[in-house]
């Protein structure tokens, strides 16, 4: 799945791969990085998410999601 279209896609597209690389430089496995990237992806090509801070919080809150438990076990 490709966005790279217009400059702006492909600046989003840079961000999703540093993104990814942050992640994968913090020990997340390439199915959580995945999940991550693509929730946000989706989010953000859909008018959910549009400022910077709202991108950012986002993020903050899938990654907290996927570390907090649920039930007695985590998402990693």
């Amino acid at each position: 799945m490709s966005y790279c279209c217009t400059g702006t896609s492909l600046r989003l597209t840079e961000s999703f791969d540093e993104l990814e690389e942050a992640l994968l430089v913090s020990d997340f496995g390439p199915r959580i990085r995945f999940k991550i990237v693509e929730s946000l992806r989706e989010d953000i090509f859909s008018g959910k998410l549009k400022l910077g801070t709202e991108i950012k919080d986002a993020l903050k809150k899938s990654v907290l999601d996927l570390l907090t438990k649920k039930g007695n076990k985590t998402e990693l």
